[in-house]
């Protein structure tokens, strides 16, 4: 019997959905007794997603696992292993990030884990021009054993069978599962059959690929240290310029005592409460390509009262 825990590979660009379907593995996992361990990665200087995780979280912030920290995976996974026995790990990269570069580590780690399987998240309600702004989109849907297409409730049937047969050019092998909200069974990703050790077969090119930031990504964090104006918040992210495609934060009104998660994925936004959260930061990190972020930076700056950096 193979005692080495799977490590599954969650990967998908920028607010595909990667953290909601994270929170309803680890829920299905801990129902039958069982512990996941997580790896994260985030672009920006404050790690959002490990503190909506109610779960041992091994964060490497500013960087990618898989291609600017080399080595910093390796070092993640044996202390995870040091300190629990873990019946699964998940890495979850960055959603710039390339996962074909991950095949060399994933290889040096084959006496610690057994590699499972990796499930690239599409957001369908996007995936048309992120693939057409975004190269490393693409390969994400190549490396991946299956597909996990997102959103699906805010899809016309006709423009999901678009994405679909897009998918089934770049990846024809992979199997597709249409989602809402990040809920897929997670059996489906643990039950995937063991693929070759060659993980590039049919995958495209495996050499090194470029760093996120060289693809002309940027990422800015910018703290809160006050409660802020609601009408004033929305009326800044509303005047976004295109090249903000992604921001993620924790905020807090002032006509308001409750902690808001924002999310924001190419001009359409969501706050929720954080309910029972502990969480001591309010900042909102934005993400784009080109242009220039300043009068974003500037408009967000300016709702606090030291405009702090």
């Amino acid at each position: 019997m193979d005692e080495r825990p799977p490590l599954i590979v969650l990967t998908g660009f920028l607010g595909s959905g990667k953290t909601s379907f994270l929170k309803h593995f680890i829920e299905y996992q801990t129902q039958r007794s069982r512990f996941v361990a997580v790896i994260q990665n985030e672009i920006g200087a404050i790690g959002l997603d490990g503190k909506l995780l109610d779960y041992t979280v091994t964060e490497v912030d500013e960087g990618c696992v898989c291609c600017s920290l080399a080595g910093s995976l390796g070092r993640a996974v044996l202390g995870i292993l040091a300190a629990f026995s873990p019946d699964t790990i998940i890495l979850e990269t960055s959603g710039a990030a390339n996962p074909f570069n991950l095949l060399d580590e994933m290889q040096a780690l084959e006496e610690l884990v057994r590699f499972d399987c990796t499930l690239t998240v599409v957001d369908a309600l996007n995936a048309e021009q992120t693939l057409a702004e975004h190269p490393v989109a693409a390969e994400q849907i190549r490396a991946a054993d299956l597909l996990m297409v997102n959103k699906q409730d805010l899809v016309r049937p006709d423009r999901l069978e678009v994405v679909m047969e897009r998918l089934r050019e770049l990846n024809p092998r992979a199997p597709r599962f249409v989602t809402r909200n990040g809920d897929l069974n997670p059996a489906l990703v643990l039950e995937v059959e063991d693929r070759p050790h060659d993980r590039n077969a049919g995958r495209g090119p495996p050499s090194t690929h470029p760093p996120h930031l060289q693809n002309g990504l940027w990422a800015k964090s910018i703290p809160f240290h006050r409660p802020l104006d609601h009408d004033a918040f929305l009326k800044a992210v509303a005047e976004f310029s295109p090249a903000v495609f992604r921001a993620k934060g924790v905020v807090e009104f002032s006509d308001s005592p409750r902690l808001m998660l924002f999310q924001y994925v190419n001009g359409r936004h969501e706050l929720s409460v954080l309910s029972g959260r502990r969480l001591t930061e309010r900042f909102l990190t934005v993400i784009g390509k080109g242009g220039d972020p300043g009068r974003e930076l500037l408009a967000l700056r300016a709702l606090t009262a030291d405009g702090a950096d």
